[in-house]
């Protein structure tokens, strides 16, 4: 099973790919591993949706993930996301202040479309 990176940026990615004597491309949140001359891939890494970095790489080019696994951490980072069935809910009722989120997480849900801009400012106070 192969493990994600956490806390590396695509730049370190990128910085130690060349390193290692590769090229790459980005697309997206996949950055494709290639040769020096860029004709034979070698697979790619990829961006996960929590965050971290995993890879599909072959070869010689599994090297360029042990030497990210030296720079990187293994933990995912702690979250304190909201939850956002519960703050739909508690926003429809009317009494999200009354259960603890703040205004700047309403806000937020108005802002990606969790909850409609007049929901949000019926709130209690």
């Amino acid at each position: 099973m192969a493990t994600r990176l956490y806390g590396i940026s695509s730049d370190q990615i990128e910085a130690t790919i060349s390193e290692r004597g590769y090229t790459c491309s980005v697309r997206g949140g996949t950055i494709s591993v290639r040769n020096a001359s860029g004709k034979r891939s070698h697979g790619e890494i990829f961006r996960c949706r929590d965050g971290g970095w995993d890879h599909r790489l072959d070869g010689n080019a599994v090297r360029i993930w042990e030497s990210l696994s030296r720079i990187a951490s293994t933990e995912a980072p702690a979250t304190d996301a909201v939850d956002q069935r519960g703050l739909r809910e508690a926003v429809l009722a009317g009494n999200a202040r009354s259960l603890g989120y703040t205004d700047e997480q309403i806000a937020d849900a108005t802002r990606h479309g969790v909850v409609s801009q007049s929901a949000a400012m019926n709130q209690d106070d």
